[in-house]
């Protein structure tokens, strides 16, 4: 059996009554020499580019990210990667909080990379999962400031203050969170991006994996 996250291991062997030696953890992993490192920190002074990646369900919380922002009048323009069920409920909200947000449908894996380095933070809140988040690895391989949901599968690699920023996947949570990060201390933020780089490239990286 094999899983991406020893979280998931214990899992499977606490509910399925499994064997330990018949479980394999193999992190998923990311292309480094296409997600490139992004040089220059994000300015949270002027309007914030906030990204949004993932099917567009009702557990991905983008709904809540929405609400968050709102209470920043002005601050954010939003684009959201994917496709989904849930679209059309999301552009009734958007529109009802007149919110600047870019649906962007599906796009190929090799125009991330500019996705990111085009924008400031990126936000994936989604309310549970298994696994281990590829929206967050990518945010960290190219240095993109991120806030990510205190959901186990993000616990793995994720350490709040250090390589990213954790919150709850509730609306006030969220608020807090991203208020944190445009007040966040420059030099702390840039440190904090190029440690998330080193996590990838030491433990996440396609070669680190193989």
């Amino acid at each position: 059996i094999i899983v991406t996250t020893q979280s998931d291991a214990n899992y499977v062997i606490d509910a399925y009554n499994i064997k330990p030696h018949k479980l394999n953890v193999i992190p998923n992993s990311v292309d480094v020499e296409v997600l490139s490192y992004k040089q220059k920190t994000p300015d949270f002074t002027d309007t914030i580019k906030l990204l949004l990646v993932g099917r567009l369900a009702e557990m991905k919380n983008f709904h809540l990210v929405f609400e968050a922002v709102h209470q920043f009048p002005n601050r954010f323009e939003i684009s959201l990667i994917g496709s989904g069920d849930y679209r059309p409920t999301l552009e009734r909200s958007a529109k009802e909080l007149k919110l600047n947000i870019r649906f962007l449908g599906n796009l190929a894996n090799d125009q991330l990379t500019h996705q990111h380095h085009s924008h400031d933070l990126v936000v994936m809140t989604e309310a549970w999962g298994s696994g281990m988040p590829k929206v967050v690895l990518e945010a960290m391989a190219t240095g993109t400031p991120f806030l990510a949901s205190n959901i186990r599968s993000v616990r793995q690699f994720v350490e709040d203050g250090v390589n990213g920023f954790i919150c709850e996947p509730d609306t006030a949570s969220i608020h807090a969170g991203l208020r944190r990060i445009v007040e966040f201390n420059a030099v702390d933020l840039d440190q904090m991006r190029q440690r998330a780089r080193r996590d990838i490239e030491l433990k996440y990286s396609m070669d680190s994996c193989i």
